[in-house]
């Protein structure tokens, strides 16, 4: 019997490994509002040996948009395919998952939504620096972290330099960004996108739990380490001004949810006493806010219940 069980193994790994090798790479797309948490996910994400990112492009925090294509632009503002052959130089193509997009805010959003529809169409030809390097096609997945507002609220010193000059427009940039993520979900659900959705409050106290599901959804990832600090001279380069200077377990292993946020962990909510003091204060009312966060709380609980069955 425990032969029998050995083999079954055997055969299991074998089709892993086939499903992780060829010609075709994951390419991840992290959909992330700006000053809300993308650098330490990425640098978690960096703890898989097989992720690829374009830091070797030595721009600011890593970010793929500041990378000029072939006529001189910023990649944000070119199309799909521009895109594409601007990061190839910059991308580790024997690697098995490509982080292709670090951002989602504003216009972003449907630069990244563009970009997975794009990379969906097999049957369209990659750029020739991806089959040249033997990559004939890129599977995508996205990844989209949001904040609940009770956190934005007491973790982003952005968040507070905003509401400073206007609290509304600060609310509503915020929820129009939950918004757009939740269209964005069923947008790319409905080409067939495969995506995890992730509260920022379950990246920070219950990261066993986003891991797992990355794991389940992200072909060949592997496990991701939210312990994990970015390597100088590997992982990051000084010309990338890393600014995250400790992992996303230490940073919550200092923090106490319901002290420190107002924010229910184990409902994945802020707590009823933050929007007894903190209603929303721009032309988004109270109700679509709230739509939306319970939206992507439903999303981000079923591709939990996917990665443990």
């Amino acid at each position: 019997m425990r032969a029998g069980r050995v083999v079954i193994a055997c055969v299991a790994a074998a089709a892993a490994d086939e499903a992780c090798g060829g010609r075709t790479r994951t390419g991840l797309i992290l959909m992330a509002q700006h000053f809300r948490g993308s650098t330490a996910m990425m640098g978690a994400l960096m703890s898989s040996p097989q992720l690829a990112t374009t830091c070797g492009a030595r721009k600011w925090q890593c970010e793929e948009g500041r990378i000029e294509g072939a006529d001189g632009r910023h990649i944000n503002r070119v199309p799909p395919d521009a895109q594409l052959a601007a990061m190839a130089p910059h991308l580790d193509l024997r690697r098995r998952v490509l982080l292709l997009a670090k951002l989602g805010g504003s216009f972003l959003m449907e630069r990244d939504v563009a970009l997975a529809l794009r990379l969906a169409n097999a049957s369209a030809p990659l750029p020739g620096a991806y089959g040249a390097a033997g990559v004939d096609a890129i599977a995508p997945v996205a990844l989209m972290v949001y904040w609940p507002p009770c956190l934005r609220h007491n973790l982003s010193s952005h968040f507070a330099r905003d509401a400073n000059r206007s609290a509304a427009a600060a609310d509503d940039a915020d929820f129009a960004f939950l918004e757009g993520l939740a269209r964005s979900r069923r947008r790319l659900a409905a080409a067939g996108v495969p995506s995890v959705v992730a509260s920022f409050g379950d990246v920070l106290w219950r990261p066993r739990a986003v891991a797992a599901a990355l794991e389940a959804r992200v072909p060949c990832l592997g496990a991701v380490d939210f312990a994990f600090e970015p390597r100088l001279g590997v992982d990051v380069f000084p010309e990338n001004e890393w600014k995250a200077g400790r992992s996303v377990a230490a940073f919550a292993a200092g923090l106490d949810p319901a002290a420190c946020c107002s924010y229910d962990a184990a409902l994945a909510a802020c707590a009823p006493d933050y929007w007894t003091s903190h209603a929303p204060r721009g032309r988004i009312p109270k109700d679509r806010a709230f739509a939306a966060l319970r939206l992507l709380r439903k999303f981000a609980a079923d591709d939990e219940g996917k990665a443990a069955a």
